[in-house]
């Protein structure tokens, strides 16, 4: 049951992020369906998580279920009412580029090399990524605990609580709500 709310949880800023992009774009489609879908979820999540940050910081609507879908119902039925208003399709297929002329042997090298080192630096930072275990203390005291945090405390705090009675709060406080909100809402979704 927990991979459907993922699922769920994944789809539905998906969905705003693949209407947003559509407005965006008009009636001339320019993305292929692997960008779209990518774009679409960044989007998405970027757009319903600082609606939702925006929402419980001004008006305090908790970082629950009703109050995530709240905050991702909105730009879900502006985008849609615009899409609809516009008659913008929404699987359009993207237009044809058009051929680039022959270029010179010296572009193409340097186009080369550039291609191979962003291969080797990709290569590399996913091996540091893959090998490294994820429980620094930056991860897991500042987004995966700032997450649960939030879940279980329904609203944004700059402090995260901690163990002593009376103890003053201490670390970086700094950092950018929407990571642990996306653990947020996933939570949240799962119930």
């Amino acid at each position: 049951m927990i991979f459907l709310w993922f699922i769920l949880g994944i789809l539905l800023p998906t969905v705003t992020g693949w209407l947003l992009l559509r407005v965006l774009e008009g009636k001339t489609s320019v993305l292929l369906l692997p960008e779209r879908i990518a774009i679409s979820w960044l989007l998405g999540s970027t757009v319903t998580l600082a609606l939702s940050f925006a929402a419980n910081v001004t008006v305090g609507i908790p970082f629950s279920q009703i109050g995530f879908l709240v905050a991702w119902l909105a730009p879900t039925m502006l985008a849609f009412e615009e899409v609809s208003r516009r008659k913008i399709s929404l699987f359009a297929e993207p237009v044809s580029v058009p051929q680039f002329p022959k270029s010179s042997k010296f572009v193409y090298v340097g186009l080369g090399i550039l291609i191979l080192w962003t291969i080797v630096k990709v290569g590399f930072g996913s091996v540091i990524l893959a090998t490294t275990p994820p429980y620094y203390d930056d991860n897991f005291s500042n987004w995966n605990l700032r997450g649960k945090v939030y879940l279980s405390e329904q609203k944004y705090l700059l402090h995260l609580p901690t163990e002593e009675p009376g103890a003053e709060p201490s670390g970086i406080n700094g950092y950018p709500p929407l990571v642990p909100l996306e653990k947020t809402w996933l939570g949240s979704m799962n119930g």
